[in-house]
């Protein structure tokens, strides 16, 4: 009987701790909602933000997105996913040739041979 209530106590102490720190922790994040009429200090900065400040924070937020898809890719497919995915590399010269082979103007003109220029036309009689 006193191993049942030993692990009890234990039990009702752990679930104790378990539900102060999810409190504590919840009270950080959501403060009380009073009736002050001061707005919070992310209600200020989000109206009143400087061009330089708003590209600041969409410059955190991107990088910070960043790390999380990595991070995403390394739990996947192991520590080789915090590096970037490398792109693919053009061909770049077969790119060029292919372009220019398609514009009208870049395309070779067909020329008549000299000795054909003068002479005429042979028709076929039927």
């Amino acid at each position: 009987m006193a191993n049942t209530s030993e692990k009890q106590a234990r039990m009702n102490s752990l679930l104790n701790r378990k539900r102060k720190a999810e409190t504590a922790s919840q009270a950080a994040v959501e403060p009380s909602s009073g009736s002050s009429s001061i707005p919070d200090e992310k209600e200020q900065t989000a109206t009143k933000l400087t061009p330089e400040e708003e590209e600041k924070r969409k410059a955190t937020e991107l990088i910070l997105r960043e790390a999380k898809m990595a991070k995403e890719r390394a739990e996947r497919v192991g520590p080789q996913g915090w590096l970037r995915p490398k792109s693919l590399n053009t061909n770049k010269q077969f790119l060029h040739r292919t372009l220019a082979a398609t514009l009208p103007e870049r395309k070779p003109k067909k020329r008549k041979s000299p000795e054909l220029e003068g002479k005429p036309k042979k028709r076929k009689s039927p």
